[in-house]
């Protein structure tokens, strides 16, 4: 009879258990909490502050300076003018110091 009673309550207890077990998020728990949202990034002009250092005719200087936590990589930058028909030439972005070539 114990086992019976033993029996049933695993039966109806199970599904109270298992909630939440196949829901398509992942759970606090197992370390959702350190993934990130999107909702929990800077906007970009917030996390990148850029500043005119030095401007001739020929020549822009910027400094892009991140916010901490926030990387700039070389590979990943682009640039364009507004209107589209000034020239661009190859930008020298210089390595950062202390960093290896």
């Amino acid at each position: 009879m114990r086992r019976l009673f033993f029996l049933l309550f695993l039966l109806l207890a199970s599904p109270a258990f298992a909630t939440g077990l196949l829901d398509n998020r992942p759970s606090a728990t197992l370390g959702a909490a350190s993934l990130s949202n999107n909702a929990d990034f800077l906007p970009v002009h917030e996390a990148f502050k850029l500043s005119l250092i030095q401007a001739d005719a020929h020549t822009l200087k910027l400094r892009f300076v991140a916010t901490e936590g926030y990387y700039l990589y070389r590979h990943r930058f682009q640039f364009r003018t507004e209107p589209a028909d000034i020239a661009l030439g190859t930008p020298n972005i210089p390595q950062r110091r202390g960093q290896a070539r």
